[in-house]
């Protein structure tokens, strides 16, 4: 939705970092209720938060790369899909 709108740059770094610290206020208290809710495996809800976090970080370039690729914005999909083959 924001790519069919001409917004001013700084309107989007200013949207951007308002929304990740919106993300990173409930980051603890998702922490913190998955500790709580696993009864006596707590380091392993806490190691599969983290796994999670970074298997959503690496498909989700994979993903964007691709789709950049489909659409046929040319070269930025290989971009994309660098961290998805590198990495480590």
């Amino acid at each position: 939705m924001l790519l069919s709108i001409d917004i001013q740059m700084w309107s989007v770094v200013g949207l951007a970092t308002v929304s990740v610290g919106l993300l990173s206020i409930g980051w603890p208290v998702f922490m913190t209720f998955g500790t709580e809710v696993s009864d006596r495996s707590k380091a392993t809800a806490v190691g599969l938060l983290g796994a999670s976090n970074q298997v959503s970080g690496v498909c989700g370039a994979g993903i964007g790369g691709v789709l950049l690729c489909v659409v046929r914005v040319p070269g930025i999909g290989y971009l994309s899909l660098r961290p998805l083959l590198f990495h480590q």
